[in-house]
């Protein structure tokens, strides 16, 4: 198992090759992991809750643990796909499409052949697993299936808006249905570009702003919180003592020591 940014657990669990010349159909199953398939030849037919995904040569999918899948047609010719599983405490983090098409990539290849070298070489530790299943799954999100320009424009749109409406009560669902977005997706679009939630990045533009009131003027700690749309000073004291571990008034009083000069 390894760490991702001191926060995310990600754990290797096995992989391989599938191939067969033969009329096949996939099996119907819940499994325990997350499942990537990256097909490399002919077309698989696989259903998830539901929904149909057809996929030929190129495409890759993630399957969800605890979720049924199965084959919803039967595969014809010849057939090859590569599978990995594995464990995550928070998918999401890692921002994957669904379906990537990965069609005449070939470092998409390499990786999976590499991961099943690492995973049948005995002398290998367990962490080369692991580490190269993430290099799979890093490589897969920053593919993104071409949406990678898209979602920095509306990233860098929405995180500007928030840096100069700090001072305002806002709230993740106000700023989702005001920029036309999924809440869900936003705050998973601004952990991909910043590593924080929406909530997380507006929660830190306010603390930066509350610091730059609380050192460049003479505002009371009170009038500071009506500022950025507390509606009790209280709430504001809180709020700071919890990401600054001190209050604003401790805050202020560590830099009192300043040097001034007109020339």
């Amino acid at each position: 198992m390894v760490r991702i940014d001191d926060r995310i657990n990600l754990q290797y669990v096995s992989a391989g090759l599938f191939s067969t010349s033969q009329q096949w159909i996939h099996p119907r199953r819940i499994i325990d992991s997350y499942e990537i398939i990256y097909v490399t030849r002919g077309n698989v037919h696989i259903e998830e809750d539901g929904v149909e995904y057809s996929l030929k040569s190129g495409d890759v999918l993630l399957l969800r643990p605890g979720v049924l899948h199965t084959g919803s047609r039967m595969s014809e010719g010849e057939v090859e796909f590569f599978w990995v599983h594995f464990i995550t405490d928070d998918i999401d983090y890692f921002c994957l499409d669904k379906v990537t098409s990965a069609r005449g990539e070939y470092i998409t290849l390499n990786l999976f052949r590499g991961l099943l070298h690492i995973a049948n070489t005995v002398s290998m530790p367990e962490y080369a697993r692991d580490l190269s299943c993430g290099s799979i799954i890093a490589h897969l999100a920053s593919m993104g299936n071409g949406k990678e320009a898209a979602s920095t424009t509306v990233f860098s749109k929405i995180s500007e808006w928030v840096r100069m409406n700090i001072r305002q009560n806002m709230k993740v669902r106000d700023i989702a249905e005001m920029f036309g977005y999924n809440k869900t997706y936003i705050s998973r679009l601004f952990k991909k570009h910043s590593g924080l939630t929406l909530k997380d990045y507006i929660d830190k533009e306010r603390i930066n702003c509350a610091k730059e009131l609380l050192l460049t003027t003479d505002t009371s700690v009170k009038d500071i919180a009506y500022e950025l749309g507390f509606g009790d000073e209280n709430l504001f004291v809180k709020f700071f003592k919890y990401h600054e571990k001190m209050s604003p008034t401790n805050f202020r009083n560590m830099y009192f020591k300043i040097h001034m000069n007109n020339k």
